[in-house]
């Protein structure tokens, strides 16, 4: 028995090769040809407008990336620039509720903690208080006693400061990409005041950042 060689083979059995040959470069290249990466700067800029953690961007690589962010932003239009700054403004504002908040829980923790100092002392000093009058008081100030307290501070005051630090980011952001804009158009307020949900006092008002225990040590 004869073998037949390739010249050999009918055309039905050519075309069905060609038909392979051409489904094989077809169906084994699903992906497509990936587009060259935006450059260093673009991607910087990209994260400086986004809502990012403040462990994504350091206040320190905010502060170096400056040429970086002006590169990145001198590429956008400026449409795209003025609606980056009012999200950054909307964020900036989220931040300093969050901040206010916890302000506020860590007041009503150093008040709590004040009385129940005062409930010990007084426990211990009188040695009158019977321990059903005592448990009493104990339920009226929440089941907290002053331990727990004293852990509720330390948390609350680790909270303020990771979100003041995250505050702080966000402000120097906004203020670079303020300034930007400042330069890029000779009059880019008109811009964004005819936002009306732009909020001057939110964008140009800096947070101290200070506890009431801070300010009374000051004084």
């Amino acid at each position: 028995m004869s073998s037949m060689s390739p010249h050999g083979s009918s055309p039905s059995l050519q075309r069905r090769i060609l038909e392979v040959q051409s489904q094989m470069h077809t169906k084994y290249h699903p992906y497509r040809k990936q587009a060259a990466p935006p450059p260093l700067e673009l991607c910087f800029a990209a994260r400086t407008i986004g809502r990012l953690s403040h462990t994504d961007l350091s206040l320190e690589d905010v502060h170096k990336g400056h040429d970086f962010l002006h590169h990145g932003l001198s590429q956008l239009p400026d449409n795209v620039l003025v609606k980056a700054i009012l999200a950054k403004c909307a964020f900036w504002d989220c931040i300093s509720q969050q901040v206010s908040q916890t302000l506020a829980e860590i007041e009503f923790i150093e008040q709590q903690r004040d009385l129940l100092t005062e409930v010990h002392t007084a426990a211990q000093e009188t040695l009158a208080t019977a321990e059903s009058q005592l448990a009493m008081l104990m339920d009226i100030f929440d089941q907290c006693d002053l331990q727990d307290g004293k852990d509720d501070m330390a948390f609350y005051h680790a909270v303020y400061a990771d979100e003041l630090v995250a505050f702080t980011i966000t402000a120097t952001q906004t203020e670079q990409l303020e300034s930007f804009m400042d330069k890029r158009s000779p009059s880019p307020d008109e811009h964004v005041e005819d936002n009306p949900d732009h909020d001057n006092d939110t964008c140009g008002t800096l947070f101290t950042g200070l506890l009431s225990s801070d300010n009374n040590e000051a004084e």
